[in-house]
């Protein structure tokens, strides 16, 4: 151990060796930094670049539709769960996550609600970066006056909210407050916008609608609950994974018993050449060996066990 030692320090260090141990510590310390910054990336706080609300009231029920639409920001780690306050008597139609494959395709969610005090709470988990909720809330019945308000509570700061709310046909009096930005007519609706900016999740965005009708029939006629089924959207995905696994498994099954039975015959019709050659059933012994295939069949036998043939006694014992 000594004469090692002694070995070891008498070994000449080159004048390099100092610099380039400093510069892999360097880089060393770089990757460790990237590392941890890649580790906040992924860690990011949700947030909504852009989020559109539609609020159609007896659009086509005489309740209130709403819709929401949100785009989370890029860097935000997925799968997330996602808390959406509404109000408590809400009725949800549909909470999805959108793809684009190339069409837009909605991956609808399983979801749990729960109360939130005067208020109802969903969560779901969101699958991709673009989310779509819609449900119904409120009740209206009779004609004449109408007051109604929305509340709309951000899940996670937003960027930009752009909110609309559709006058229903045949209201008078329609009042918005606070005023909306713009109101243009299209397709015999007035459409009322809203642009807001930097929403916190603290305070919600409020409005109240107040108008007059002379019927409680809705605006459009109810939309086709089947239409969703068209598509195969009101599939769930789970379902039809496991009926192409059925399916794939009956198909291997009548391959694989073709193949076996071929199998089968020819191994039988070879073994029969081979102990009686070229297809000859031997003289004599306990039983004979089908001129078809080859294999072997019992004297009492009226047709072969490997491939089905008619088999015929012939004179002298053999087939």
């Amino acid at each position: 151990m000594v004469k090692i030692s002694a070995t070891l320090s008498r070994i000449p260090i080159p004048s390099w060796w100092g610099p380039l141990a400093l510069a892999i510590l360097a880089v060393a310390l770089v990757a460790t930094a990237g590392l941890g910054q890649g580790r906040a990336a992924a860690e990011t706080t949700p947030s909504l670049t852009s989020m559109a609300v539609s609020v159609m009231p007896e659009y086509d029920q005489p309740r209130v539709l709403v819709s929401y639409r949100g785009e989370l920001n890029a860097d935000v780690a997925l799968p997330l769960e996602v808390r959406l306050r509404m109000p408590a008597d809400a009725e949800i139609a549909q909470v999805c996550s959108i793809i684009y494959r190339p069409d837009e395709e909605h991956l609808c969610q399983t979801y749990e609600a729960e109360p939130d005090g005067q208020y109802m709470a969903v969560r779901w988990e969101a699958v991709t970066p673009i989310m779509y909720v819609e449900y119904y809330y409120g009740s209206i019945s009779g004609a004449g006056q109408r007051s109604l308000d929305f509340n709309f509570w951000a899940p996670y700061p937003v960027q930009n909210l752009d909110l609309f709310v559709l006058e229903p046909s045949d209201a008078t009096d329609f009042t918005l407050t606070p005023e909306p930005a713009d109101t243009v007519d299209e397709q015999g609706f007035r459409h009322h916008s809203y642009v807001f900016t930097d929403i916190s999740v603290d305070e919600p965005v409020s409005i109240e609608m107040a108008y007059a009708r002379q019927t409680d029939q809705p605006s459009a006629p109810p939309r086709d609950t089947g239409a969703a089924a068209a598509d195969g959207s009101a599939i769930p995905q789970s379902i039809i994974i496991s009926l192409g696994v059925v399916a794939a498994g009956v198909l291997a099954f009548v391959v694989y018993s073709v193949f076996i039975r071929r199998f089968r015959v020819r191994a039988v019709a070879r073994a029969g050449l081979a102990v009686g050659g070229q297809g000859t059933a031997p003289r004599g012994g306990g039983g004979s060996f089908c001129r078809h295939c080859g294999g072997p069949v019992r004297p009492e036998s009226a047709f072969c066990h490997g491939c089905g043939q008619e088999v015929r006694p012939l004179p002298g014992g053999q087939e």
